[in-house]
């Protein structure tokens, strides 16, 4: 009769031990169901702000300023890689073909746009230099911008073959703005990057 209690007890307690184990498995069923309802949710979230940025994506280019004409100029020249297609466009539209280069990350045409004095690197250089040292920086001065109230070449500074180019942007009480030197490169005003990658070179 000892033995068959000794049993019973054992039996209780596997009994009430499978029990804990459902509760258990009970529980994290319903942990996983709810963590699975909150991924879907930040998924579906994530989706939304995804579309909205493309929407706005689609909405803004550097390109929007430009004349139909210049546009023109610019596709052929990006078909072509012949930057004498550009030889119309002012310093001030050369910077929003610059930036706008910069956002679709087309480093070719960003080689094309850089003022070459003789010192410029080679392309497969430039390109490293380019990605190592100042893709971030042109990357974060053309997405800081990418809403500016103006862009204007600097009067009374403008010289034969140089000019300055100001950009100004505003949000609410903060304003910024940003000046770039150009060059003229056998009738093509050029960005002078060279000494940006020297510099940002010294400071890595």
């Amino acid at each position: 009769m000892k033995h068959v209690y000794v049993l019973f007890g054992f039996l209780s307690l596997l009994i009430a031990g499978c029990n804990g184990n459902e509760t258990v498995i009970e529980e994290q069923e319903k942990e996983i169901k709810q963590l699975h309802e909150h991924i879907t949710e930040i998924e579906a979230d994530l989706q939304e702000q995804e579309q909205i940025i493309d929407n706005h994506s689609e909405d803004f280019s550097y390109l929007n300023d430009l004349s139909d004409q210049d546009k023109e100029a610019y596709e052929l020249f990006v078909e072509e890689k012949d930057d004498r297609h550009l030889s119309g466009l002012s310093p001030d539209k050369m910077m929003l073909v610059y930036y706008h280069s910069v956002v679709q990350d087309d480093i070719e045409a960003l080689y094309s746009l850089a003022y070459n004095d003789g010192t410029l690197p080679d392309f497969k250089v430039f390109k490293q230099q380019y990605e190592d040292h100042l893709h971030k920086k042109e990357l974060k001065t053309a997405l800081s911008f990418r809403d500016y109230d103006d862009i204007r070449v600097r009067e009374g500074q403008t010289k034969e073959n140089e000019a300055h180019v100001e950009m100004h942007v505003s949000y609410g009480g903060y304003s910024q703005v940003i000046v770039a030197s150009f060059s003229n490169d056998n009738g093509v005003w050029k960005k002078d990057v060279l000494h940006l990658l020297e510099s940002l070179e010294e400071q890595a």
